[in-house]
């Protein structure tokens, strides 16, 4: 019995950590996404990706060679690490696409179908199993989605990226869960932003826009928190189970529409708001599912 409480103690433990490093993460996401959105209103995407990838590398160079050097990054998995990395930066190209037509929120919001595309890809990934309860959750945040984009009929292509960049960041951070089973947090974020680097490199030289020198500390911010993000949801979703921890992402939708407003004088509209509440509804009740099935 002492046994199997200890066991418990360190699962809920664990649990707790990987929720509190989602909170964090969220709150660092919306705060890159919101930088972000600032730029690439004024320079190229790629151009935006590349100067963020070759600062992220730059503060993750001391960083490995602090803990050892390049057998940190060491991995019998690299075909798996190119998906992940492959699957983020379509992530951001996507969602970055979208809010150049795009209201913050409302590409925020669409990009919240990610949760209900985690449950969808956890299955043949990891191997979760889904019920039925949970499918038909899954459903009506789908719906939820298409009241935010398609209010009237259109489905614009902001829109359409913004859907994309919820199904590829799905697959990063359920990819992100099977390599943590057998690879490091720091390798996680360095084969990311390496391989960020890499192909926006190459494009960045042939799309390049002077940089403002009074927006470089925003080009410094952006990469930090996009470390910090990759690295906290990294930490949780590689201990903790997928269905548990996505519901708790949305708490980027509040920050999403405070920096909207404060930043960008955005206000939602009123479809907006009830598409988040399905979408939410629908991610919290997959998660009640799952903590019910596991206690079962």
């Amino acid at each position: 019995m002492q046994v199997e409480r200890a066991i418990d103690g360190r699962q809920a433990s664990g649990a707790a950590l990987g929720i509190l490093c989602i909170f964090a993460g969220a709150a660092a996401m919306s705060g890159l996404d919101a930088i972000g959105k600032f730029l690439v209103e004024r320079y190229p995407v790629m151009q935006v990706l590349g100067i963020r990838a070759a600062l992220a590398v730059a503060f993750l160079v001391p960083m490995i060679m602090y803990q050892g050097g390049l057998k940190v990054l060491r991995t019998d998995r690299p075909w798996v690490h190119l998906v992940r990395a492959s699957a983020g930066m379509a992530a951001f190209l996507c969602f970055f696409f979208a809010v150049r037509v795009m209201n913050l929120a409302d590409a925020v919001t669409v990009a919240f179908a990610a949760p209900l595309f985690m449950t969808a890809l956890a299955v043949p990934i990891l191997g979760e199993k889904v019920g039925i309860r949970r499918w038909s959750a899954t459903i009506v945040g789908f719906l939820g989605v298409m009241l935010v984009v398609e209010p009237t009929g259109g489905l614009a292509p902001g829109a359409l990226l913004a859907i994309g960049a919820a199904v590829f960041y799905a697959l990063a951070q359920v990819v992100t869960r099977s390599l943590g089973r057998t690879e490091s947090m720091l390798s996680l974020v360095a084969y990311m932003s390496i391989m960020q680097l890499i192909v926006a490199g190459a494009v960045t030289p042939f799309v390049w826009v002077p940089v403002d020198p009074a927006h470089i500390w925003l080009l410094v911010m952006m990469a930090v928190l996009g470390l910090g993000a990759h690295y906290l949801t990294a930490v949780a979703y590689s201990r903790v189970a997928v269905a548990i921890l996505a519901p708790f992402e949305y708490t980027a939708l509040l920050w999403a529409v405070l920096l909207g407003y404060l930043v960008f004088q955005e206000i939602p509209a009123g479809n907006v708001w009830l598409g988040a509440a399905i979408i939410a509804g629908a991610g919290l009740y997959t998660a009640y599912r799952e903590r019910a099935r596991r206690a079962g």
